[in-house]
């Protein structure tokens, strides 16, 4: 087959026929978005397919910049790929019995990728495979594991599938018949919407819920209805004005400062949010004052700030560590003018199927612009989830880093983490999270009666925190709420300090403060507690790390070693404790429970990683200063030991 070679990339010629016919079509401006006619429903300014997240124009424009932009060819050239292979996947069956959550996941993605391909290149192939997965999934009883659906991720499921079937019969419509297409919008409407509009009518708590799952079952409900308006007004005029309605409390909680109380389900949340408002504005449909919600338009920058230099997210709650990078921040970008969300978005790792198409759909080259030209600062503090993050550089891998996280115990997918933190130095995260352990464990979502904080990974000796006089109870209080008192950055450094005694069960301690600061002009990293107890305790700082640990002869200070992802180049972080009570000492123990704790059955084994640990006792107030140091080649000549400084006294030049 003739080869077509552009920047390096080649990719086939029935594409690059269809490609290159595409660019010389130019790019034309779309709708612009209409008011609510009489209370009815959307009023449009053009009915045709297609019409979610972009017009033919928009597909044009895509052609164009695989010609000229070498970032986008090699995104197209990763998609033929991923589609060719596609070609050749058998069609999903229904999966009896079980949730069929990633069975619509699954959907979602290669609908999306071969109907671009379609969009894109002169094979028939493409349409003809996602039309075939189109099918299959129409002839499916239903899009969850029960009908009606009962639980989230049933809510989710048919969510997710609605969305799928909507990009599909809208990216496709051209080429489907008639009876394909009365099938597909048949499934929409039968499986999907209207399970949404029982939903709505019984008010449920899921179409309702203030986080992750409302913000997805309204945004896909609200995508399907987009797709099927110009055929099926009706049903879809009431299920849009329904979504916006009850979408709108799951945006509130990206106020005020655009960061997310459930960690690292931002990225999903994200994801579902900014195609929700995408199909809007291709539409032509206002979105009722969604996207001019408080704190959207810098929710970004949560992604950007919580990822560390070593590519890792500071996974606190039930999340995992990989860095949120989801193509709506693409969106975001021309959205809300902010040009470093593309920066961000477009450096991406992921050559997922769920990624790609919308990379391409939305990259602009001229509005990727990196944090030194942005001029963006190194350190944040999210009021609103009490989270704050500091490094010493942008845009270098070896640059430091540290998360330090109070909040609300109480927030969904939320941990006992009072105080916890992470570490990045040298390309390497050295004080881990664990975040979340297997959903399907007996009781992880039992947060009223208790049953989550049974488990290692869920309680506060699973964080890297302080834990004062550990039982079997819960070793944070699950409704404890606390809040970074003061935060301060400059030049020269930064640091937090959260006041974390509302955090500490029964009447242990009458005052616990931590503080996390980069100091020494943001070469090394502070972590500095202050506690007044309430009569005698016992005490266990905990740090989980991936490194090795070799603990001095005298026990007051530790070698990490960690080679890097090919397993060699070792790189070595110093830990020191500069403050600490008489006879303390480092030692290593297993991320597993104190003798004191619950061991239910089940949970993660935490294979591969330990713990730095200090016991102590007490009975009168107490400093524990921790401070961690990179170790470079040769070593540091001034890595002398700072003084200790009280937490009042902190500022930004220690």
């Amino acid at each position: 087959m003739a080869k077509h070679l552009l920047f390096g990339t080649s990719y086939s010629r029935r594409t690059a026929l269809k490609v290159a016919a595409a660019a010389s079509a130019g790019v034309a401006s779309g709708p612009q978005a209409q008011a609510w006619t009489h209370g009815s429903g959307p009023s449009r300014t053009d009915d045709s397919h297609p019409r979610l997240l972009a017009r033919p124009s928009d597909f044009d424009a895509v052609a164009s910049r695989v010609v000229t932009d070498e970032v986008s060819q090699g995104w197209f050239s990763t998609l033929e790929e991923l589609g060719t292979e596609l070609l050749a996947v058998p069609t999903p069956t229904f999966p009896n019995g079980a949730s069929l959550l990633n069975t619509a996941r699954t959907a979602v993605n290669r609908i999306y990728t071969l109907a671009l391909l379609e969009q894109l290149a002169a094979d028939p192939s493409y349409a003809q495979r996602a039309r075939a997965e189109i099918a299959a999934i129409a002839e499916f009883p239903q899009w969850s594991r029960t009908n009606p659906p009962k639980l989230a991720d049933d809510f989710l499921s048919v969510a997710e599938m609605t969305h799928a079937m909507a990009i599909g019969y809208d990216w496709l419509f051209h080429t489907m018949s008639d009876d394909e297409r009365a099938d597909a919008r048949e499934a929409i409407i039968e499986k999907g919407l209207r399970t949404a509009l029982n939903a709505y009518r019984e008010d449920s708590i899921y179409t309702g819920s203030p986080n992750n799952v409302g913000i997805v079952t309204n945004a896909g409900f609200g995508v399907g209805a987009l797709a099927i308006e110009p055929e099926s007004p009706l049903i879809a005029r009431d299920i849009l004005r329904r979504s916006l309605h009850c979408i709108r409390p799951a945006v509130q909680q990206l106020s005020p400062d655009g960061s997310s109380p459930e960690g690292g389900y931002w990225g999903y949340v994200i994801r579902y949010l900014g195609i929700y408002l995408a199909a809007l504005e291709s539409s032509g449909v206002r979105d009722n004052g969604i996207s001019q919600t408080v704190g959207l338009s810098e929710t970004g920058n949560y992604a950007i700030y919580l990822t560390g230099p070593a590519g890792q997210f500071f996974n606190y709650s039930d999340s995992d560590p990989t860095s949120q990078q989801p193509p709506e921040l693409l969106w975001l970008s021309e959205r809300y003018s902010n040009p470093v969300y593309t920066w961000w978005g477009s450096r991406s790792r992921s050559t997922s199927t769920l990624y790609l198409p919308r990379y391409l759909l939305w990259y602009d080259p001229s509005k990727d612009v990196g944090p030194l030209e942005s001029d963006l600062p190194l350190d944040i503090h999210f009021a609103s989830v009490e989270v704050a993050t500091f490094r010493s550089a942008w845009e270098d891998p070896d640059a430091l880093f540290a998360g330090f996280k109070a909040g609300d115990n109480a927030s969904s997918h939320g941990d006992l983490d009072q105080g916890t933190f992470v570490i990045d130095a040298n390309g390497r995260r050295w004080a881990t999270e664990l975040g979340k352990d297997s959903y399907g464990l007996s009781g992880y979502f039992d947060y009223g009666g208790g049953r989550r904080w049974n488990y290692y990974r869920k309680r506060a000796e699973g964080q890297n925190t302080l834990v004062i006089n550990p039982t079997s109870a819960p070793d944070q209080l699950p409704n404890a709420s606390c809040h970074i008192s003061r935060y301060e950055s400059s030049a020269a450094g930064g640091y937090a300090i959260a006041d974390l005694t509302g955090a500490v069960p029964g009447d242990a301690v009458t005052s616990w403060q931590r503080g996390v600061a980069m100091v020494d002009q943001r070469r090394r990293t502070l972590v500095q507690d202050e506690v007044t107890p309430n009569g005698h305790i016992t005490a266990w700082w905990f740090m989980h790390t991936t490194a090795q640990v070799a603990v001095s002869e005298d026990g007051r200070s530790a070698s990490l070693t960690m080679a890097d992802e090919d397993g060699g180049n070792p790189a070595t972080l110093l830990v020191q404790m500069v403050s600490a009570p008489p006879d303390s000492a480092f030692t290593v123990r297993a991320a597993t429970p104190l003798p004191t704790s619950p061991t239910p059955q089940g949970q993660s084994a935490n294979a591969g990683v330990s713990k730095l640990t200090i016991e102590l006792a007490a009975d009168d107030a107490f400093t524990l200063a921790v401070l961690f140091s990179p170790i470079t080649e040769p070593a540091n000549p001034d890595l002398t030991t700072p003084s200790v400084v009280a937490l009042h006294d902190w500022s930004t030049d220690m």
